[in-house]
């Protein structure tokens, strides 16, 4: 059963869009969602997965942790750069979905943080912008993002990334 599609769009300087696919586990079953399987952790690994969310946008953040939950992952979310780096050492996540452009302290500043200590080094990122130049992609990845997915956001392509990021650990 497909829970439909929701699109976000703001058409401010300072904030993005977001497109979420909403797709219930029947539906993947039955054949009415086209998911490719390949997508689809098995459940007992996504159960497994301590998820963070950081956005500034509210909205995106709980669609995101709504969509994550439905999937099987346990997820945190934080609003800010600054609350991110406090969630990281409560919840220890294994992998972090972070926005770029945010207030306090923006995605670039916490990657920074997070390489600079031992502990948190090793945590997958994926930063999540609507910030879509060659610049600000190549950016991220040289401050230590794992990967870069720019907005609006496609959940199967998310879900291969957490996938992706996760299995591979962090090199670092």
């Amino acid at each position: 059963m497909s829970l439909g599609t929701l699109v976000r769009e703001d058409g401010s300087a300072t904030k993005g869009a977001a497109t979420f696919d909403l797709i219930h586990e029947d539906a993947r079953l039955s054949g009415v969602a086209d998911v490719p399987p390949s997508v689809v952790l098995p459940e007992e690994r996504r159960s497994t997965l301590n998820v963070l969310v950081v956005d500034d946008d509210r909205d995106i953040g709980n669609m995101l942790s709504f969509s994550l939950t439905l999937e099987g992952f346990e997820v945190s979310v934080a609003t800010d750069g600054m609350s991110a780096l406090e969630a990281m050492k409560a919840t220890r996540p294994d992998v972090i979905l972070l926005d770029v452009m945010m207030p306090v302290l923006d995605g670039y500043g916490v990657i920074e943080r997070m390489r600079g200590d031992e502990k948190d080094s090793c945590i997958p990122v994926i930063m999540l912008s609507a910030k879509a130049g060659d610049d600000d992609i190549w950016k991220g990845w040289s401050c230590g993002a794992d990967s870069y997915i720019t907005k609006p956001l496609d959940i199967a392509m998310l879900l291969q990334e957490i996938e992706r990021v996760t299995a591979a650990g962090r090199l670092a």
